[in-house]
């Protein structure tokens, strides 16, 4: 009798629709967890801030970059056409 079970094969899933993962979640979770157990080793008294201040902290200044990315450093001219 054969076994349904193939170990040599190997599945990739790309999920474009954010319908199996929401990698926002996903994100904040692993920073979180990563930052927390990164900072677990301090005293405590070293910092009043959590994980979830940092990330907060961090969603803000990324958000800034962004928009500061849409700007151009200086203002656009008009394109003069030459005959």
């Amino acid at each position: 009798m054969s076994s349904f079970f193939f170990p040599q094969k190997k599945v990739v899933f790309f999920d474009m629709n954010n319908t199996l993962v929401d990698r926002r979640r996903c994100f904040d979770f692993a920073f979180v967890d990563a930052l927390s157990e990164f900072t677990g080793r301090w005293a405590p008294e070293a910092s009043t801030w959590t994980a979830q201040d940092a990330l907060h902290s961090y969603k803000l200044e990324w958000s800034r970059a962004r928009k500061a990315e849409d700007k151009p450093p200086y203002p656009l001219r008009k394109s003069v056409s030459v005959p």
